[in-house]
């Protein structure tokens, strides 16, 4: 069942598609440890790099930019400048964010490789 958040209806269904994939779970965690709020942006690709100092693969940012970001942002999860390449926590950031925290909390629960 759905629910309104911060303007976005958002339901189960989109919370694990999202976590489903690899690379939209990465970021929403790096972002989760960022924890910006709507006021403080940050580069995506600097979240994803381990130091600050790591590269992110071009195949990866061509992915980020083109597949990721567009639907983190469409499911509300974040909010995403295009023209900057900023995102932060969007309003739909409430629906995910426990989800985040339960799989953190338990992250030793899981067999290697799920996560």
């Amino acid at each position: 069942m759905a629910r309104k958040m911060g303007g976005y209806e958002t339901d189960a269904g989109g919370v694990f598609e999202a976590l489903a994939n690899p690379a939209q779970r990465e970021l929403l965690f790096a972002l989760a440890d960022a924890n910006p709020s709507g006021d403080e942006t940050l580069d995506p690709a600097d979240l994803l790099a381990s130091d600050g100092e790591v590269d992110v693969p071009e195949r990866t940012q061509i992915g980020l930019y083109h597949v990721h970001l567009p639907k983190l942002d469409e499911l509300g999860f974040i909010d995403w400048d295009r023209e900057t390449g900023q995102i932060c926590t969007g309003d739909g950031w409430n629906d995910v964010a426990p989800v985040l925290d339960v799989i953190q909390e338990n992250e030793d629960r899981f067999p290697e490789g799920v996560l």
